[in-house]
């Protein structure tokens, strides 16, 4: 069967959703692992601090625990779609 350029419903719906997943960015885990930092937000000051003052094992704990979280959600807002 030629391909037209169309594609089926399903097709073009895992294609969206592909694509959101590849496009979201990393998120906080990758900013505590490799910057220190929680946010580069202006109210984020408060966690930034609590980030600065753990040791480099805690923050990548705590980075491992922010990537999973995101996961989590960006799975639990793809399944509603």
């Amino acid at each position: 069967m030629p391909d037209d350029g169309v594609k089926s419903p399903e097709a073009a719906y895992r294609q969206m959703i592909d694509s959101l997943v590849e496009n979201t960015p990393l998120g906080s885990g990758q900013l505590v692992r490799e910057q220190g930092r929680h946010s580069n937000a202006h109210g984020a000051i408060r966690f930034n601090e609590f980030v600065a003052r753990l040791s480099q094992a805690d923050r990548i704990l705590l980075a491992e625990i922010c990537e999973q979280e995101r996961e989590s959600g960006t799975h639990d807002a793809l399944s509603e779609l």
